[in-house]
């Protein structure tokens, strides 16, 4: 699969976040090391600070409060390893989640998927049954997880691999292999754990509030097996309170049906789209929505482009956004099979009624993106929770 970092629906920047794990977690900084370093094998450049949960310094040359450290999770396992700031590894560290069992999907009597391989595209995930709209496909915790701007020495890069070689090799076998078994975009041009982390990795959404400064990404290996599609029928959303990523299908998925997600702004015009997918990961889209006649090739991009502006224009609520306007907003989404932006002019929709003193029509949008949002990412939804707080207030 070729992926890289993507916007959920759930990182909506109007809607309150939930308290959660994140809520300890300090700024971008990192302090003086207290604990006596130790040597730990290895080429030299890496200390262990911390033993349980194992912490360890990723380059010494650096002083102690700029250098990346990397912490093996669960404590006394190594099944995932994250990369950030000492002071913020140590806080994550106390959170109850970690002793919690990794959650699971439960599948019946028969499979959901199997990973087989796609025509043109490699590997990829493929229904093993019908599957509905709102069903949980997959719930995993990332193998590896990092903040996404980390300050590195000039020999630790993309070529080399240094950034990721220490911290992966001190994972656990199984977690190596799942890491090892997916697929980088670049070839040669980049060392491959790199190219696989940047090929692969998710955004995860796990401060209390939407912050530039705390980007964190996450490398899901079996998420990863979803491939692209302009119009896609699944959503990826991350849940911190267990700190997993869930893929849940939008839409009815018929058995067959390859399950996928979007790589890309997916309102960005067609060839915006394919110059983005090729630059980023090598591959050309050749989806329903990149493949039709040129007339209805432009149909679609118009109506893109009408739905990109409109969204931009009530993400804080608006008084001169007429319901004509959201309600065409909302007939772009169905016919572009974008259901994920449909659900967003509900929920920003709903809020641009409600500034017009449209109580009924508010209302109505509010609970209809409620819906949305729960089969878009189920119960843990933060933006679901919020519309269900703000409910029964109106």
């Amino acid at each position: 699969m070729r992926r890289g970092f993507l916007k959920s629906p759930g990182a909506l920047s109007i809607a309150p976040r939930e308290p959660g794990p994140s809520a300890a977690l300090p700024k971008a900084k990192a302090p003086s090391v207290q604990s006596r370093p130790q040597a730990a094998p290895g080429d030299g450049l890496t200390r262990v600070v911390e033993l349980h949960p194992r912490i360890v310094c990723s380059d010494i040359r650096l002083p102690p409060e700029r250098a990346p450290h990397f912490m093996y999770l669960p404590p006394g396992r190594a099944d995932m390893v994250f990369v950030d700031y000492l002071e913020n590894l140590q806080a994550m560290a106390r959170w109850p989640v970690w002793s919690q069992c990794s959650p699971d999907v439960p599948t019946g009597s028969s499979p959901l998927y199997e990973i087989r391989g796609i025509p043109g595209k490699g590997l990829g995930m493929v229904a093993q049954r019908h599957l509905k709209a709102g069903e949980l496909i997959v719930s995993e915790r990332p193998v590896y997880a990092q903040r996404a701007d980390l300050p590195r020495s000039s020999d630790f890069n993309y070529f080399n691999g240094l950034p990721y070689i220490a911290p992966v090799s001190g994972l656990s076998p199984s977690a190596q292999a799942s890491i090892y078994s997916l697929t980088t975009a670049f070839g040669t041009k980049r060392h491959r754990l790199a190219g696989i982390f940047h090929t692969n990795n998710l955004e995860l959404d796990i401060t209390h509030e939407p912050d530039p400064q705390n980007r964190f990404v996450g490398c899901f290996p079996t998420i990863a097996r979803a491939n692209h599609d302009c119009s896609p029928n699944s959503n990826y959303y991350f849940v911190f309170g267990s700190f997993s990523g869930q893929l849940r299908a939008m839409r009815d998925i018929e058995e067959g049906e390859e399950i996928t997600i979007s790589y890309c702004d997916a309102l960005a015009p067609r060839v915006e789209r394919q110059a983005a997918l090729e630059r980023l990961f090598c591959f050309t889209c050749g989806c329903p929505s990149c493949s039709l006649p040129e007339r209805e090739g432009r149909l679609s991009d118009e109506r893109r482009a009408r739905l990109d502006t409109l969204v931009a224009s009530i993400e804080q609520p608006s008084a001169t956004v007429t319901l004509e306007q959201l309600r065409d907003g909302l007939q772009y989404s169905r016919q572009e099979s974008l259901y994920a932006k449909y659900a967003q002019v509900l929920f920003y929709g709903s809020g641009t009624l409600l500034c017009r003193m449209d109580l009924q029509n508010g209302l109505e949008w509010a609970r209809m993106a409620k819906v949305e949002y729960l089969t878009l990412e189920g119960e843990d939804s933060a933006t679901l929770k919020a519309l269900s707080s703000l409910l029964p207030h109106l």
